[in-house]
């Protein structure tokens, strides 16, 4: 566990770092526009300390940041739309379809 976090410290550093002496370019990514540039400019050093703490704390809490949530949200998704699709093919508009015909619970 020690390698990872100072691995994953590593790395954090090195990015914060990256985004520290690229203030003002990062800006350019996102607009033209001098007021965004601006915004962006001053939002770096903010941005580069958060990318220095989640670097480090999905090691040290045991959290696998972007595995499993996918397909969780796949099957919520498909539940919800096939209810909503349901509840407007028989006619009855949003309310039905927010209606769990299974087990007569309301999905909010």
């Amino acid at each position: 566990m020690i390698i990872s976090v100072i691995q994953s410290l590593i790395i954090g550093i090195i990015l914060s770092v990256l985004v520290v002496f690229l203030h003002n370019q990062i800006g350019w990514i996102f607009s033209s526009s001098e007021a965004v540039i601006k915004a962006v400019n001053n939002l770096s050093i903010l941005l580069a300390f958060t990318i220095l703490l989640n670097s480090v704390y999905p090691v040290l809490s045991g959290a696998a940041v972007g595995s499993g949530w996918f397909l969780s949200e796949i099957g919520l998704s498909s539940h919800n739309l096939g209810n909503y699709v349901g509840g407007k093919w028989l006619g009855n508009g949003p309310v039905v379809s927010t209606l769990n015909p299974a087990n007569n619970q309301v999905l909010v």
